[in-house]
């Protein structure tokens, strides 16, 4: 479900596109969506779900106080708005910048650190391991 809600996105971005209604980030957001949904598709088609997982997490875990922030200001409360658009950046600067690098020096090390019993390495990985973490790492400058 949520491979499909980033294709979706890219479809939508692609429709303003023609519309005339560009972004200033539509490049940004197309690959980001683009890269997100084959990161999602592969883990789970080659069995690595908790790469996908964790990337599900980490692209979510800020929407809740998004989604509150809108609510608050669109119901002109006071002072929440502003509350939970901090905790949302707070939340997203955590989650996207420190845990998401954090989880990619994870899938390239695994199990390989301090193990005898891994012989090649961080180097001994599959070719989908690697394009794993391949796209993993092509988000890190989008976000």
């Amino acid at each position: 479900m949520e491979t499909s809600y980033y294709l979706a996105s890219f479809v939508l971005l692609l429709i303003q596109r023609l519309r005339r209604e560009t972004r200033k980030d539509f490049v940004e957001m197309a690959a980001h969506h683009v890269i997100t949904a084959a990161l999602l598709s592969l883990s789970f088609a080659t069995g690595y779900m908790r790469i996908g997982l964790v990337v599900m997490f980490l692209h979510n875990c800020f929407d809740p106080f998004l989604h509150l922030a809108k609510l608050a200001k669109y119901l002109r409360l006071p002072l929440l708005p502003d509350v939970s658009f901090v905790i949302c950046a707070v939340t997203f600067a955590l989650s996207r910048l420190y845990y998401y690098p954090s989880a990619i020096l994870q899938a390239w090390l695994g199990v390989c650190v301090g193990n005898k019993s891994c012989p090649g390495g961080v180097w001994d990985k599959t070719p989908v391991e690697m394009t794993l973490i391949a796209l993993l790492m092509a988000l890190i400058p989008i976000h």
